[in-house]
């Protein structure tokens, strides 16, 4: 009878082999009278600790996984007690360890893409959302400048927002607005040049229809004397040159009390204190109006004749009485005006001017009206077409001196 055994050198060489079958490192330890020395290894240069907990252990059964620190570095470490002949004095033990950091390494380098990958995300987050910003706030931010510049009266401010979006709609609805208010605007400017600012505002802010009301209103009149023979030693240039300064200097003194500028007829104007908007003292402000353009053709006067122009007087007559005012004239055209006996006396008192030689001439009921004392000269009773009482008046000479 004959015996034949297979055997393995255990020897570095054989570690290595291990090593490449397995990918673990690989030690061999023998045990010879309780001491425990390294064989072989694949780990260069290092001899990994060893522990009577990692050594002991019998052939055949379940080993124990330890982790053991060397090398700085943290390793899974397994013991697998080899078979021995029995009786024999040593025992061998191979050592199967694996890095942690090793094994770590696929982790480690995903964990770097991931946070490389949301890093990079992040800031294509952060410099998307600064974009988007800046798209979203910049029209954003022209639209309230050109608010702003609308609500402090500049309505040719335009935005130019290129978007097929909400705040694309909205620019366009803004800029069609502010074009609006700024025709609104002209018309009203316009308007203004025509009638006074008080008959424009009362014009846009109610629906423009034919009819009127009955209010109490003060009337002037005033009247350039002998215009007509002034007229006809000058060229029609310098007609229309003389009435312009004359117009524009008493009709800014009207404005000034609180009148309102009527119609200019030739070089006559007509201006009414109560209407469009009424006041507790019309009366006083009428005959305030009228003290001051009889005050203001001297000044007149020498500008005038600076421009080789003759020197002008005017006339001027006072009435208060209940009229009607409102819009007159057709559907197709209109004029806010007063009609009435009492705008027939002013006219007739202002042309009472000639015939008494004074330059203002106001009514009895224009100077019960007023609220403050005047220096008057009493010229008698008039009769006055379409009346059948007449009428006393007084000759305004200018506000009475306080005793």
């Amino acid at each position: 009878m004959a015996w034949i055994s297979i055997g393995f050198l255990v020897d570095e060489k054989l570690a290595v082999e291990l090593k490449s079958l397995t990918g673990l490192e690989v030690s061999f330890f023998v045990e010879k009278k309780g001491t425990w020395e390294p064989i072989a290894s694949t780990i260069a240069g290092h001899i990994p600790p060893t522990s009577k907990q990692i050594m002991t252990g019998e052939p055949g059964k379940d080993p124990v996984i330890h982790e053991v620190s060397f090398a700085d570095d943290k390793w899974l470490t397994l013991g697998i007690p080899l078979a021995h002949p029995p009786g024999a004095d040593y025992k061998i033990t191979a050592i199967l360890q694996h890095s942690l950091s090793k094994a770590l390494e696929p982790y480690k380098r995903l964990r770097a893409a991931l946070l490389l990958i949301g890093g990079v995300g992040l800031a294509i987050s952060a410099l998307a959302g600064i974009f988007l910003s800046r798209t979203m706030s910049r029209p954003v931010r022209l639209l309230m400048d050109q608010v702003e510049s609308i609500e402090g009266g500049d309505y040719s401010a335009r935005v130019s927002v290129k978007r097929k979006d909400e705040l694309g709609a909205l620019a366009n609805a803004v800029n069609n607005m502010a074009s609006g208010l700024e025709e609104k605007d002209r018309m009203r400017s316009l308007l203004g040049k025509v009638v006074s600012h008080a008959v424009a505002e009362e014009l846009l802010s109610k629906k423009l229809e034919l009819g009127g009301e009955e209010r109490e209103v003060t009337i002037l009149f005033s009247d350039i004397r002998s215009f007509t023979t002034h007229s006809e030693n000058m060229t029609p240039n310098e007609t229309l040159s003389l009435l312009n300064i004359y117009l524009t200097t008493m009709a800014a003194i009207i404005d000034k009390h609180g009148g309102v500028v009527d119609k200019f007829i030739g070089d006559a104007i007509m201006a009414l204190f109560g209407a469009p908007a009424s006041h507790e003292d019309d009366a006083d402000r009428a005959l305030l109006a009228a003290l001051e353009m009889t005050s203001a053709l001297e000044g007149l006067n020498v500008t005038l004749n600076s421009r080789g122009m003759p020197n002008i007087t005017i006339g001027i007559g006072i009435n208060t009485d209940n009229v009607v005012v409102g819009n007159m004239g057709s559907l197709d055209r209109m004029n806010y005006t007063a009609i009435g006996d009492g705008v027939n006396v002013a006219s007739r008192l202002e042309s009472l001017t000639k015939e008494y030689g004074d330059k203002i001439i106001i009514s009895e009921r224009t100077l019960n009206n007023a609220h403050r004392r005047y220096e008057t000269g009493f010229l008698g009773e008039v009769m006055v077409k379409g009346k059948n009482i007449p009428v006393k008046i007084y000759a305004l000479k200018g506000l009475a001196q306080e005793a």
